[in-house]
Parts: C-alpha cells; structure tokens; sequence
C-alpha cells in the first residue's frame, strides 16, 4: 500500500475534504545529506492538492488522515496511461501504413497520421474508463486507525 497523510480541511454532510501535501522522496532518504537531488528538491516546495470524498469515517475538520491506495491499483493505472497508447500509437501506423501500400499513396504520411489517430482513440478510450477501474480504490483511515481502514471507491472522488 502507498499511503499519504492529509488534513480533513471541510467537513459538509457526508462529504468530507481534504489536503494532501505532496513531498518528495528525498525526506526519507538516508543520503538526502550528501544528494544533489535533495537540494533541487528543496527549491521545489510540496504541492498541495484537495480532494472531496465520502465521509466514511465522521471526520472532523484538522484531523489527520492516511489515505492509501494499493500498487497493484498504481501498476495498472500505469499500464492504461503509458503502455495502451503507446500500442494504439504503433497498431494505427502500421494499419495505415499497410493502407498506403496497397494503394501506391506516401508511406510516411499514412504512417503518421495512423499513429495519431490510433494513439488519439486509445487516450480517448482510457479517459472514459471507469475511474474505479483505471486506480483501484483509496482506503481512507483515521491516523491513530488499525491497518484495516474503510475503503473509499474512487466514483465518488472528485477534485
């Protein structure tokens, strides 16, 4: 599980918001003395970012949160992101290419234009999947809480 901590900054109904600080990994790291990666990290405060999600576990406004989300969820996410337009990005070219020749028109262009179009249809098809399905679900639990937390299903977390 990747977790973050976060700050209940609103709490309406059964809607909760929070802030999540985003850090780097330079703060845990036991050569962040000696790194110059750590240096440029330090120029570069933490994002901070809101997230409105279901009040699943009657927080209050200035309580602290973890919010987790499983690797597998992280990978997968990954994949439909980086991996699925890549593969429309070559399967257009190489159908439009295949068009080209049969019809004695200029390779390169079908080619480029195949791969647009195919990459284009990819992301297109990744943004409207379900968000659920595309990240898994966040768990969201107290600070203080046991490992096992109360799960959040991302349909419901809008930005």
């Amino acid at each position: 599980m990747i977790e973050e901590q976060a700050v209940v900054t609103a709490v309406a109904g059964d809607l909760t918001e929070v802030r999540v600080e985003q850090q780097s990994a330079c703060g845990s790291c036991s050569a962040k003395s000696g790194c110059g990666t750590s240096i440029v990290a330090s120029l570069f405060p933490g994002r901070q970012q809101q997230l409105q999600l279901p009040n699943t576990i009657n927080a209050v406004v200035g309580e602290r949160v973890v919010l987790s989300i499983a690797e597998e969820a992280i990978i997968s996410g990954s994949l439909r992101l980086y991996l699925f337009p890549l593969l429309g990005l070559i399967a257009g070219a190489m159908l439009l290419n295949s068009i080209a020749i049969q019809l004695a028109l200029p390779q390169e262009l079908f080619q480029v234009v195949g791969g647009l179009f195919g990459m284009g249809l990819v992301l297109f098809m990744v943004s409207r999947m379900r968000r659920q399905k595309a990240l898994g679900e966040i768990q969201l639990r107290r600070s203080t809480d046991s490992v096992s937390g109360n799960h959040v299903s991302l349909d419901n977390l809008t930005r």
